[in-house]
């Protein structure tokens, strides 16, 4: 007749290398390798504290992954917060139904159109206020021969995309060409204070 073997802290390590040899070193979950450092003992958690512990209540199912041991804990954890203790759907029908559910073809209509929601619809980049200033600045510069400024457009085309890093160019050469003129005044500067003849003043003895 089976029993129940209250285990203690101190003895969790060695059923768990046990376990994880019967597994052949691998996570029933996910069924990848696993280092053992990286394990952990899963247990049938108990409905309520008070519980006396029984064969589904309270004992050892076996070593998994940690990773998968924590993500399963928080599936039951989750399960049992949004359908509660008592529904009337348990949580093994359920993942086997979301399984099914997930790997099926999504929906078309009978013209086999797909429908894209509206939160992975790809969002036009709308111009900012940075930007718009820049082109408004460098506009002429880059077209001299235009008399009227380009209307402000509200989305980020490929032309203004293009124009937009056009003129960021002209910015770094004009900042690259003024970095250069400061190194300049710094040699000219440092050249004039070496030829300077230092005159000290003569020591009354």
């Amino acid at each position: 007749m089976s029993k129940l073997i209250m285990m203690k802290q101190s003895e969790i390590k060695d059923l768990r290398y046990v376990l994880w040899k019967d597994n052949n070193c691998c996570c029933p979950i996910t069924g990848l390798d696993v280092a053992f450092n990286k394990t952990a003992l899963d247990h049938i958690h108990k409905r309520f504290k008070s519980d006396i512990p029984s064969k589904y209540n309270g004992t050892i199912r076996t070593t998994l992954s940690s990773n998968a041991n924590a993500l399963a804990g928080k599936i039951e954890n989750n399960f049992i917060r949004y359908f509660g203790r008592d529904s009337d759907v348990d949580l093994p029908t359920f993942l086997r139904n979301m399984a099914n559910y997930l790997e099926k073809e999504p929906y078309k209509d009978s013209d086999n159109n797909y429908y894209v929601h509206p939160n992975e619809v790809i969002k036009k980049e709308k111009l900012s206020k940075s930007d718009w200033n820049r082109i408004k600045k460098y506009y002429f510069v880059l077209y001299p021969n235009r008399k009227v400024m380009m209307k402000q457009p509200t989305f980020l085309s490929d032309d203004v995309k293009l124009l937009i890093d056009d003129i960021n160019y002209i910015i770094q050469q004009e900042k690259r060409e003024i970095q250069i003129k400061k190194d300049y005044k710094l040699k000219l500067k440092m050249e004039k204070n070496k030829n300077k003849t230092i005159v000290l003043p003569l020591l009354m003895i």
